[in-house]
């Protein structure tokens, strides 16, 4: 991790542009791709949902790679957040860049620059930049996830169900400040990217992972 912060130093210290920028660098990096491709030769694009995230990875070449791959993941929302955290100067701005860092990290995974802006859905990698600067909310965010999840088997509706419980949660615990609208954007492009998931859970044909 020392050595992401180091190598995101330069762009993080050239304003908040630079944070923008580092986050979405660091949160293209398509784990998923490379692993199955270099562990089990095989393109995570072109089967399953053609995701590239931890749950199409852990369908197709097996539960190991996608765990390995959600833990990956999850740090490259954690990552920046940290990196701005230790490294920003101005101790009023933290706060705010934090989220800031947090939402483009998740918007580098969903729409990665090298893979023609086709990635994977952000669950993983957001999950990793609340955890990292909201650590309760984010806790109660994994929790509700495992309930549904263990009821019901499909990561979809969890994280349909955990992502508004996150907003909610954060209301409960902290004042209202300038990080919400980038938390409540955050969410957004999480849902948004499980469109296809919804229409799939209403028609009772999504399957169990």
């Amino acid at each position: 991790m020392q050595s992401f912060v180091d190598a995101m130093a330069p762009l993080l210290r050239a304003g908040p542009v630079g944070v923008m920028v580092a986050a979405y660098l660091v949160g293209s990096i398509p784990f998923g791709l490379m692993l199955a491709k270099r562990f089990a030769a095989t393109d995570v694009r072109e089967g399953g949902s053609g995701n590239i995230g931890a749950t199409n990875v852990a369908r197709l070449v097996g539960k190991k790679l996608g765990f390995v791959t959600l833990g990956l993941d999850a740090l490259k929302g954690a990552v920046p957040v940290l990196a701005v955290h230790f490294l920003w100067p101005v101790p009023d701005e933290v706060a705010q860049l934090e989220a800031v860092a947090g939402f483009f990290s998740v918007v580098g995974h969903c729409f990665p620059v090298w893979l023609r802006f086709r990635g994977g859905k952000g669950v993983a990698t957001g999950i990793g930049a609340l955890l990292s600067q909201r650590p309760v909310v984010g806790l109660i965010g994994v929790a509700c996830f495992a309930v549904v999840y263990a009821l019901f088997k499909r990561v979809s509706l969890a994280v349909l169900v955990a992502a508004p419980l996150v907003l909610a949660a954060f209301f409960w615990i902290h004042e209202v400040d300038a990080t919400v609208p980038v938390l409540v954007g955050m969410q957004g492009v999480i849902i948004i990217r499980h469109k296809d998931n919804m229409v799939r859970l209403l028609k009772r044909t999504e399957l169990k992972v």
